[in-house]
C-alpha cells in the first residue's frame, strides 16, 4: 500500500517471524506461514521491499541500518503488540532512524484484546495518529 503512492523507494521490513509467547498476538498465528506470504508479495516488488529478519534492536546493530542509516523516509512498526514493546519500537525509531516522512504501524484501530498496548503506546507518544485505516495501520507524519 505505501510503495505503490510512489512517494516511497523503498521499505525496510523488521520482523523476527518467529513464534512468541508475550501474548501479543504471534502466539495465536501461523507465524512460518505469515512469513511465506510476506515472501511472495514483498518478491513482487522488485526489491523496493528489504526484508530484516529480527528485532528493531538487532537491525540497528547491523550493516543494513549502517548503509541505510540517515536515509530512511518512512518506517512501519508491527512488532511485540504489548505496550512496552510499541512503546520501546517507537522511542528506537525516533532516537536512531529518524524518518523524514513518517511513522507508522500496525494494530492501532483493533479492537482484539491483545493489541490495547499499542493504542495506549501511540497515543502516549503522539496523541492520535493523523490517520488510521481499514487494516487497523495508523500513520503519524513529520511536521
Amino acid at each position: 500500500m505505501f510503495i505503490k503512492t510512489g512517494l516511497i523507494d523503498k521499505i525496510i521490513c523488521i520482523d523476527p517471524w518467529e513464534f512468541s509467547n508475550h501474548g501479543d498476538g504471534n502466539s495465536y498465528s501461523n507465524i512460518k506461514y505469515a512469513e511465506i506470504l510476506f515472501n511472495m508479495r514483498a518478491s513482487a516488488f522488485g526489491g523496493k521491499i528489504i526484508k530484516f529478519k529480527g528485532t528493531i534492536d538487532d537491525f540497528i546493530k547491523s550493516p543494513l541500518f549502517d548503509e541505510y542509516h540517515g536515509k530512511i523516509d518512512f518506517v512501519y512498526i508491527d512488532g511485540l503488540h504489548t505496550y512496552d514493546g510499541c512503546l520501546h519500537d517507537i522511542d528506537v525509531v525516533m532516537s536512531e532512524l529518524r524518518p523524514a516522512l513518517a511513522i507508522s504501524g500496525h494494530d492501532y484501530a483493533s479492537d482484539l484484546p491483545h493489541v490495547q498496548g499499542v493504542k495506549k503506546a501511540v497515543n502516549e507518544r503522539f496523541g492520535a495518529p493523523d490517520k488510521t485505516f481499514c487494516d487497523s495501520s495508523w500513520i503519524k507524519y513529520n511536521k
